[in-house]
């Protein structure tokens, strides 16, 4: 499990603002910018407290988020099984993720870009997610893991830093070295 509180900063690959994208959807950019591992590298502090269940062998995080210490709901994001590096975990976002309002509702988020980068051979067609989904669903009905409803009460200890993200890290460090720009 890991936690990052409101105003902690991050560094995300975006495709925003890279030439030649302004007209592009939200979906045609990101599927461009995994094809062609161009982007641009932008900070920005996080809006949602949120805590991150990383399950070994999972082809999936979720994570629960807060928002003004109001419980906003889950967010199961589809990725490859995680990795342990010198700098934490790696793994791989697979585009399709699910959104879960706080009664328990799902939602799939993002099926036709998903599909479409399979289609455009970006990402290889997995039966791993369907079956990562549908027992991410049978978590949730039986409130297990992270749907158990006591950590939606959880938090944080309130001695715990705001931690800082490594210099490598940050935009323009050497963590990020496939033909990327920084913005």
């Amino acid at each position: 499990m890991t936690f990052a509180p409101v105003g902690v900063v991050g560094a995300y690959a975006s495709s925003r603002g890279v030439p030649g994208r302004e007209g592009l959807s939200r979906g045609e950019r990101k599927l461009v910018a995994m094809e062609s591992l161009v982007y641009n590298v932008v900070e920005a502090p996080a809006d949602l407290a949120t805590l991150t269940f990383h399950t070994r062998g999972a082809w999936s995080s979720v994570n629960l988020g807060w928002k003004d210490g109001e419980f906003v709901g889950w967010y199961v994001n589809f990725e490859q099984p995680y990795e342990e590096t010198q700098y934490g975990l790696e793994t791989m976002d697979l585009v399709l993720d699910l959104l879960i309002d706080p009664d328990g509702n799902p939602q799939v988020k993002d099926e036709d870009d998903y599909a479409a980068a399979v289609e455009r051979g970006i990402l290889e067609a997995t039966p791993d997610l369907e079956q990562e989904k549908a027992r991410v669903l049978r978590e949730l009905s039986a409130g297990r893991g992270p749907f158990d409803p006591a950590w939606i009460t959880w938090r944080p200890d309130p001695a715990w830093p705001i931690p800082i993200l490594p210099n490598e890290f940050r935009a323009g460090g050497s963590a990020w070295s496939v033909n990327r720009r920084t913005a």
